[in-house]
């Protein structure tokens, strides 16, 4: 009775064993399968394979992968909201308009993706290579770009700058990142609260800064960064005259704590102040 009860048992296990075998073999062609097809669609800008494309990425999520080559693909105004993406790449990939919010792709390679306009809010971008992409018109609230490498980047006949110009960056962290040689004009680098009532017009609190702590902005473009006026009675606005200087101070204090401002081209009063400050960010490190 035992040698029977041992031989059920052992059939059972190997049951178990071989339905699990087979639902790992089946989730490997399952990923195998969606790869392709991502490579079948690749270079398409077409509206039906940006949909493909997504699903295929979303299938990919639900299996535990975000290592996916996305070279060359057509997203223009995709769907990605909290996709995971670590160490996808993405090279040359257009991403305009793309909502990317609350994203990780840490370590992820965008060199010379289109991200004009796109949604970045909350994203994780640590370590991403970003250098000559696109980002012109873009949301990074809020986005974490810690230690990401956003410098030029060689063409087939020339370097392409990194263009972040007009770009949201209330609260994005730029630590430790290399910004050499992005252009970065009309950012949205702070946000202020200012009190409407008279007794305290002079008075400007910061709520929402750009943190360029240890960030590498030798030759960056920064002129024409802007502040965000807001206040508890009106929607938010950018502000009317820009360059007043209680605007400069608050671009001094953004900037005191890079690593080299060397080369990068400033507004004259920001210039001025960033010298006498701080002369030491305009030396090699």
């Amino acid at each position: 009775m035992g040698a029977l009860y041992h031989s059920l048992l052992d059939i059972v296990i190997f049951g178990i064993l071989i339905v699990m075998f087979n639902k790992i073999a089946e989730k490997r062609r399952d990923i195998k399968r969606w790869k392709e097809e991502i490579e079948d669609f690749r270079g398409w800008h077409e509206t039906g394979a940006k949909y493909r494309i997504v699903g295929n990425i979303k299938r990919l999520n639900r299996s535990g992968v975000t290592k996916i080559d996305l070279n060359h693909c057509y997203l223009k105004h995709a769907y990605l909201f909290k996709c995971q993406l670590e160490e996808a790449i993405l090279k040359d990939a257009d991403l305009e308009g793309a909502n990317i919010c609350n994203s990780n792709l840490r370590s992820a390679k965008l060199n010379r993706a289109n991200l004009r306009n796109a949604q970045l809010r909350s994203t994780n971008l640590q370590m991403a290579r970003l250098n000559g992409i696109n980002f012109q018109g873009a949301d990074l609230t809020g986005a974490n770009l810690e230690e990401a490498i956003i410098s030029e980047s060689t063409g087939d006949t020339s370097f392409i700058r990194p263009n972040l110009r007009e770009t949201r960056l209330l609260g994005t962290i730029f630590k430790g990142a290399n910004l050499a040689g992005a252009d970065l004009r009309g950012a949205i680098v702070a946000a202020v609260y200012k009190p409407l009532s008279i007794k305290a017009a002079n008075k400007i609190y910061i709520s929402s800064v750009t943190n360029f702590q240890e960030a590498n902005l030798d030759k960056a473009d920064l002129r024409g960064l802007r502040i965000v006026e807001s206040s508890m009675y009106e929607k938010s606005k950018y502000s009317e005259r820009p360059g007043s200087p209680k605007e400069v101070e608050i671009l001094v204090g953004l900037f005191s704590n890079a690593k080299f401002l060397g080369g990068a081209q400033l507004d004259h009063e920001l210039e001025i102040q960033m010298k006498e400050k701080y002369p030491h960010l305009f030396k090699k490190p």
